[in-house]
């Protein structure tokens, strides 16, 4: 019999990766039916959300060769772009990964910022809604 009530926290409610593949399939097909490059598409979501994807990114995506991990670091990386050695350990050991790698992983989006970033100015995205950025201290 069905549980009395309904959880709306409960797995049912969680995405898939079968919810994920099919999502990822049907975004390509009205993507392709539109008339878009996956260029344009990663162009068009820095123009709405302040944070171009390449055309590389798009593509992966579509591959499904996005990771969950690559996600967990991101969100990690808004909360503390610069990890200690004990919450690398820690993030690696919860995502399944080798340590250097989450390591390397956090080393190249820090650099990646640093080019993406204009001298003196901050990167589009990054001010809270205040129009104050990420980094300066309340």
């Amino acid at each position: 019999p069905p549980p009395p009530h309904h959880d709306p926290h409960s797995d049912e409610d969680t995405p898939t990766s079968d919810d994920l593949e099919q999502f990822a399939k049907q975004f390509k097909q009205r993507r392709i039916k539109l008339g878009f490059t996956q260029a344009d598409v990663g162009l068009a979501l820095g123009t709405l959300y302040g944070n171009v994807f390449s055309q590389t990114t798009i593509c992966r995506f579509e591959a499904l060769d996005v990771s969950f991990q690559n996600r967990a670091q991101e969100s990690h990386l808004l909360k503390c772009p610069k990890p200690s050695a004990q919450e690398i350990t820690s993030l690696a050991d919860s995502l399944q990964l080798e340590k250097e790698v989450v390591r390397v992983w956090f080393c190249n989006r820090r650099q990646k910022e640093k080019r993406m970033t204009p001298p003196g100015g901050t990167l589009p995205g990054t001010e809270d809604v205040y129009g104050a950025s990420r980094d300066t201290p309340p």
